[in-house]
């Protein structure tokens, strides 16, 4: 079944059961929906054979191995493969137990494999490193009953300027997307280091999985989520949203999609992840939202504080016009097209949107004439590093601020602690106290926050390294590590970068980050014996 969109105007969100009666979304959604029937029409038998395989009891079953080899030939649908170059990929496809010796080894090689797998740097995200680092399942164990417990969401702002600001003074029950965890694990166990409302990496993590089932499932987990962000806070109710982008079946009430998803930040297009951003927008697309990557000046406020969005990538336009979406001109005729913009994604690293730049944002989000997420309310709530001395739990080092004890006891225990910004980012202002002089020491600001010194374990390569947990709300999105040589978190020296993540009992992190997968891989593992 494709993912198909209404064609009603008179609404800017679209039921997804309304979706899957309507017509397809694009030509192109539509044309690959008949290419697939008419695949399946003249060599459905012979894949209905190359994946069946008969037990000594005589009854047929499927090999886990041989689909896993016909569904890597489908996936070349979702590429750029003409029609006959998918029939023939599948009419060439040999069984394996036509093989043997050497050809059968190598064609072992070429099937996926959970752990170890050489990972190929692709030219998008964040530098990426080969292989798996397994954590305990201990440690995984603390970890998620601290995401799921809650205990880092503060009723109240830390700050007083925060308690009458509009933007952010007023607890809401949304803007908790993509946040990330930051853990350092060492023989006592996970250190929480610090949490993040605009964590970066999570493509690049999904990218680490060269399996497509398991990163097509990573990957729809993420657009799912997005969409019971949206749902939250347009809303005010979580509904409950389907396994597959195909399933029809809901709790009560049902998913709504946004019409349009921006994605901003400050410079877009100069930003080290904005490859990530492209690819989260072309994933929303696949289910007919149109979507853009954009930087803050490229908005327009209209009369109602509607925030609206230009629309110039050719795909947005084929769904404006197949669902007659409303769009405007700002300008002469030959301008963008501008369409209201129903969910912010937002990655600007002004937590506050304080700046000028950013005052048209801050308007449609007070109007909540936008689903803005991670929200500024979450932010001043959760990663405000003032609010990790109010978090009673044992993965929380012990944090305090400058001013709460005399500089005769920092000068004499600096090494114990690192010191960081109450807010900010990228590590910026960050300082390591076995690193930092008395005299540099002596010129922060007293609302520095100082945190007990949780070193980072050292991977077998030498890099250092910490333990990032991805989620919406307590809903895990992505595990990984992220490597470093410095004092500090950095991605630029060369043994920097991203590595896949998962517990050691787990055989996969689509595993973790889908449960229900746990049933399929148990009937994977009694038809593989």
């Amino acid at each position: 079944t494709t993912t198909t969109t209404t064609t009603s105007s008179s609404s800017s969100t679209s039921s997804f059961e309304n979706r899957n009666n309507a017509p397809a979304t694009t030509p192109m959604l539509l044309l690959r929906q008949n290419e697939f029937q008419q695949i399946w029409s003249e060599l459905g038998d012979k894949i209905g054979a190359m994946v069946s395989t008969t037990t000594t009891d005589g009854e047929k079953v499927v090999d886990v191995s041989q689909f896993m080899r016909v569904f890597k030939a489908l996936q070349s649908l979702c590429c750029n493969s003409s029609l006959e170059e998918i029939k023939l990929n599948i009419e060439n496809m040999i069984p394996t137990e036509d093989l043997d010796g050497d050809e059968h080894k190598a064609a072992e090689q070429q099937e996926p494999t959970a752990r170890g797998s050489p990972i190929i740097n692709r030219p998008f995200g964040l530098p990426q490193k080969d292989g798996v680092q397994l954590i305990k399942s201990s440690d995984w164990v603390v970890i998620q009953e601290f995401v799921n417990s809650r205990v880092w969401w503060q009723e109240d702002p830390p700050s007083e300027e925060d308690r009458v600001d509009p933007l952010v003074k007023d607890k809401i029950n949304y803007g908790a997307f993509m946040l990330g965890f930051d853990f350092h694990i060492d023989d006592n166990g996970p250190h929480l280091i610090e949490v993040n409302t605009n964590a970066g990496g999570l493509a690049t993590v999904h990218d680490l999985e060269r399996n497509p089932c398991q990163r097509a499932i990573l990957r729809h987990t993420f657009v799912q989520a997005l969409i019971s962000e949206y749902n939250l806070g347009a809303f005010s109710q979580p509904p409950q949203p389907p396994s597959t982008p195909q399933s029809t079946s809901f709790s009560s009430p049902p998913l709504t999609y946004p019409t349009s998803v921006a994605i901003v930040d400050t410079n877009a297009p100069q930003q080290g992840l904005y490859k990530e951003m492209l690819i989260y927008a072309s994933m929303l697309r696949l289910y007919g939202i149109v979507a853009e990557v954009l930087s803050p000046e490229q908005f327009v406020l209209d009369e109602e504080n509607n925030l609206l969005m230009p629309v110039s990538n050719a795909q947005n336009l084929v769904i404006i016009q197949n669902q007659h979406l409303k769009t405007t001109k700002s300008g002469d005729a030959n301008s963008d097209s501008y369409i209201k913009v129903d969910f912010l994604y937002n990655r600007l690293t002004d937590f506050r949107f304080k700046e000028d730049v950013h005052a048209h944002i801050r308007t449609a989000t007070i109007a909540r004439t936008v689903i803005t997420s991670p929200h500024p309310a979450t932010y001043v709530r959760v990663a405000d590093k003032r609010n990790l001395m109010k978090i009673q739990h044992p993965v929380v080092p012990m944090t305090c601020q400058l001013k709460d004890k005399p500089m005769e006891f920092w000068t004499k225990n600096r090494k114990k602690f690192v010191f960081k910004p109450p807010e900010g980012n990228a590590s910026k202002g960050v300082f390591r106290g076995d690193k930092l002089s008395n005299k540099k020491l002596q010129t922060l600001p007293d609302d520095t926050v100082a945190q007990e010194l949780c070193a980072p374990p050292i991977a077998e390569d030498g890099s250092k390294f910490d333990f990032r947990v991805f989620s919406h709300d307590t809903q895990v999105l992505g595990l990984s590590t992220r490597h470093f040589s410095g004092q500090v978190m950095e991605m630029s020296s060369e043994k920097s970068g991203f590595k896949s993540s998962y517990p050691e009992d787990a055989c996969c992190l689509a595993m973790i980050v889908s449960p229900s997968l746990t049933t399929s891989l148990q009937r994977t593992k009694v038809i593989e014996e």
